[in-house]
C-alpha cells in the first residue's frame, strides 16, 4: 500500500501543476487570445535576452554544486558537474511519475563515488541551502533598498521572511565555519551514537574540509547572489517580451516580489513548480497593480524558456538513461561504503 502511494505521489502532483496551467489559462484565455491576434506578439530581442540571462544563471547553479565537490576534494570534473546538472535539471520535467531533478543528481553522484556516498549525497542539500540563502540575502537587500514599496502587508511580510531567513542562515554559516565546532563536546559525544556515529563523523570530516577553504564557500554564496539577480533579470525580460513595458511592474519591483514568487513556488505540491510559480508571478503581478493576465503571460513565457533551457538535460537523459534507471533501481544501497 505504502509503495503505491509513493509510486503514484509525484503523478499526483503532475495533476496539480496541469490543473494550476490549465486554470490560469482559463481566467485568462482573453488575454492569450488578444495576444495571439497580435501582429508581433512577441518581442525577440527581450526574448533571447531572457533566454540568456536565465541560462547563465542556471550554469551558475550548476558551477556553485561542482565547487562544492571540488571543495570535498571528490574526483568529479566541472564537465562531470554541468552534466548531471543538466540532467537532473531536465529531470524534473521529464521523469514524469518518477523523482524530482535533486534526487536523481543526488544518486547518480553518489554511484560514482567508491567512498564518501552519503557526503556526495550531502552536497545536492548543501547546494540548495545555500542557494535559499542567497535568494534570502537578495530578497532582504532589496527590501531594505526599496522599504518605501514594501507598505502593503503582504510585502512587509515577505520583508521579514527575507531578513530572518538572512540573518539566521548567516549564523548558521558562520557557526559550521568556526573551527570549535567539530571539537565541541556535543558534536564529540554525537559521534558516539550507534548506527550514526559513522555517517556524523563523515560529515565532520566534510565539515573540515569545508573549513579549510572557507573563502571558496564565501565565494559560493556571492555567485549564488549574482546568479539570483541574473534570474530576477531574466522574469523582468519575459514581461516585456510579451507585454507591453506599461502594462507591467518595473524592473525594481521585480526584484521586489519575484523573490517572494520563487519561494512560494518551492511549496512541494508539484514538480519543478510548473503550475505553482506561474499562479505565484500572476498573484504577485496583481498585487502590482499590472494590466489583467500580464503576469500569467509571463509565467508561460519564463516555463517556455525553462522547457527549452531542458532540452539540454534531455539530451543527457535519454543518452544516459540506462543507466541512470540502473542507478535510481539501486539507490537503496547507496548508504553503502
Amino acid at each position: 500500500m505504502k509503495k503505491s502511494l509513493k509510486k503514484l505521489a509525484p503523478w499526483l502532483k503532475w495533476v496539480v501543476a496541469i490543473s494550476l496551467l490549465a486554470l490560469l489559462y482559463y481566467l485568462n484565455h482573453e488575454t492569450f487570445e488578444k495576444f495571439a491576434q497580435q501582429e508581433k506578439p512577441v518581442d525577440w530581442s527581450n526574448a533571447l535576452g531572457a533566454l540568456a540571462l536565465c541560462f547563465a544563471a542556471i550554469l551558475l547553479t550548476f558551477y556553485r554544486w561542482f565547487l562544492l565537490l571540488w571543495a570535498l576534494e571528490m574526483d568529479v570534473s566541472l564537465k562531470d558537474a554541468m552534466r548531471l546538472g543538466f540532467l537532473g535539471f531536465a529531470s524534473n520535467f521529464i521523469s514524469l511519475g518518477a523523482v524530482g531533478g535533486d534526487v536523481v543528481k543526488a544518486v547518480v553522484i553518489a554511484r560514482h563515488q567508491d567512498t564518501r556516498r552519503m557526503l556526495a549525497v550531502a552536497t545536492v542539500l548543501l547546494d540548495r541551502i545555500l542557494g535559499l540563502l542567497a535568494l534570502f540575502i537578495v530578497g532582504a537587500s532589496v527590501a531594505f533598498f526599496q522599504s518605501s514599496a514594501t507598505n502593503h502587508a503582504v510585502f512587509r511580510t515577505t520583508s521579514v521572511l527575507f531578513w530572518t531567513g538572512s540573518i539566521v542562515g548567516l549564523i548558521v554559516f558562520g557557526a559550521v565555519l568556526h573551527p570549535a565546532i567539530p571539537k565541541s563536546r556535543l558534536v564529540e559525544w554525537m559521534r558516539t551514537w550507534p548506527y550514526v556515529g559513522k555517517l556524523i563523523l563523515e560529515f565532520l570530516n566534510g565539515v573540515q574540509l569545508y573549513q579549510k577553504r572557507r573563502k571558496v564557500l564565501v565565494f559560493i554564496v556571492l555567485i549564488s547572489v549574482i546568479g539570483h539577480f541574473l534570474m530576477l533579470s531574466s522574469f523582468y525580460f519575459c514581461g516585456i517580451a510579451v507585454n507591453s513595458v506599461k502594462e507591467i511592474p518595473d524592473y525594481f519591483a521585480h526584484l521586489l516580489f519575484m523573490p517572494a514568487a520563487e519561494i512560494a513556488a518551492m511549496i512541494p505540491i508539484a514538480p519543478g513548480g510548473v503550475g505553482t510559480l506561474e499562479a505565484s508571478i500572476a498573484y504577485f503581478y496583481a498585487l502590482a497593480g499590472s494590466q489583467e493576465g500580464a503576469g500569467t503571460l509571463m509565467g508561460f513565457t519564463y516555463r517556455a524558456i525553462t522547457l527549452l533551457i531542458a532540452g539540454v538535460g534531455i539530451v543527457f537523459y535519454f543518452s544516459d538513461r540506462k543507466k541512470i534507471v540502473e542507478a535510481m533501481d539501486t539507490s537503496d544501497d547507496v548508504n553503502a561504503p
